[in-house]
Order: C-alpha cells, then sequence, then structure tokens
C-alpha cells in the first residue's frame, strides 16, 4: 500500500513563509511519520490551492506544531 503523501507549501507553513522553510516542513513531518511532500505555488492560482483535497489522515495539531517549531527563521 502506498503511504499517504500530505501535500504542502509556504502558504501552509504562514503567511511570510519561504518555499525552503516549505520544503524543510515536509521534511521534518516525514521524518516524524507523516509521508509530506512540498508541492510550489508557483503558477497556482489560490482557489486551486484551497480546493486541493487533503489527505484522509490528518497530521495532528500537536506535531504540526512541534515541526513548527524546528524551522529555521525566514
Amino acid at each position: 500500500m502506498k503511504p499517504i503523501n500530505h501535500q504542502i507549501n509556504e502558504f501552509d507553513v504562514g503567511p511570510d513563509a519561504t518555499p525552503e522553510q516549505a520544503k524543510q516542513m515536509a521534511e521534518i513531518l516525514t521524518a516524524a511519520g507523516y509521508p509530506t511532500e512540498y508541492i510550489s505555488t508557483q503558477g497556482a492560482e489560490s482557489e486551486e490551492l484551497a480546493d486541493s483535497e487533503e489527505p484522509d489522515a490528518e497530521i495532528p495539531e500537536e506535531v504540526w506544531a512541534k515541526a513548527l517549531d524546528q524551522l529555521d527563521p525566514a
């Protein structure tokens, strides 16, 4: 069975997040056991990003918060 890949971009990380921080977030979450990949927002409409399908298994809020704490500052 293929693992669920969560897709994130800089908008998911925060309003001022950089693509590098979003990529780092994907690496941290994957290491924590939540297979995650960075998707570029370049060329995507904001409506497309808002309507993108979320995986069935959500990343728990506490895992997300811990990963945010590990990000390099912008």
